[in-house]
């Protein structure tokens, strides 16, 4: 059985450059003609399927290379030993990602439930990254290194918004436009501990605490529109209720409303 270059690259799906590349590195040598011409063979044929075949599984050509070119199996199960370990952690990665998934469609079935409502209960242990504040108009080379950190290790850490309680308490007495908000990234506990072992410099802790709980949504910009915040604050005031401690959000989702970007977030209000 003999091959055209352009007949062997059909049967698999690839391109002559694909074959040429082959050659080059060792996993298939037909033969030339005298004309100058090469010759696929069922050999070369069968070399192919096998590449094909191993690139499947998720090796890479080079270790495809070494397997072929191995004395014996030791080097073959040394590089099955390694895409054995690789895929167990890409599979725990995943794991992970369709928890994430789950809560954050969770999270859209509150909506409805607790936007403009509100509910006392405990926040989830959260780890913080401070980025800068609303009336900053450039991050510091120590938050710049936060805010990079905190978008490697997205999707798990999100947008997040503090208010500090002094300003909240300001707000209810002031009925001013705008509040003070700190600007950063969240990541839940759980998730934080499982990524990384000592704990980072520059990332706060935010224990459980008791809260009140709601649904926000307000402009991206301006991020310190005090109407995404006053609501919630106007029901702690009218309950009797006493804020005792900073206000944290989760941003959960983003979409735009007619000619603005508008975000939606979980908040909590320390109260007691």
């Amino acid at each position: 059985m003999k091959y055209k270059i352009s007949e062997l690259a059909n049967i698999h799906k690839m391109t002559p450059k694909g074959i040429h590349y082959y050659e080059k590195l060792g996993l298939i040598q037909p033969p030339k003609k005298d004309s100058g011409f090469r010759e696929y063979r069922l050999e070369d044929a069968h070399a192919v399927y096998w590449t094909r075949y191993l690139r499947s599984l998720g090796f890479s050509l080079e270790e495809i290379s070494d397997i072929s070119h191995a004395e014996d199996f030791v080097k073959t199960q040394l590089h099955y030993d390694e895409r054995i370990t690789d895929l167990e952690q890409e599979i725990a990665n995943k794991l992970k990602l369709l928890e994430l998934v789950k809560r954050q469609r969770a999270t859209l079935n509150k909506v409805e439930e607790y936007e403009g409502k509100y509910e006392v209960t405990t926040r989830p242990a959260l780890y913080r990254f401070a980025t800068f504040t609303s009336g900053e108009k450039h991050m510091s080379k120590d938050t710049y290194k936060l805010e990079q950190l905190g978008n490697e290790i997205s999707p798990f850490c999100v947008g997040s918004l503090l208010y500090k309680s002094d300003d909240m308490l300001k707000l209810l007495g002031m009925g001013a436009d705008a509040i003070p908000t700190y600007i950063g990234l969240c990541i839940t506990a759980e998730d934080m501990e499982q990524m990384f072992e000592t704990k980072i410099q520059g990332i706060g802790f935010l224990p459980p605490a008791k809260c009140l709980y709601t649904i926000v949504r307000g402009p991206v910009d301006p991020i310190d529109d005090c109407q995404r915040i006053k609501p919630a604050l106007n029901h702690i005031k009218s309950n009797g209720l006493e804020i005792c401690g900073d206000a944290v959000t989760r941003m959960f989702a983003q979409r735009q409303v007619k000619e603005s970007i508008v975000r939606w977030d979980e908040l909590w209000i320390p109260v007691k």
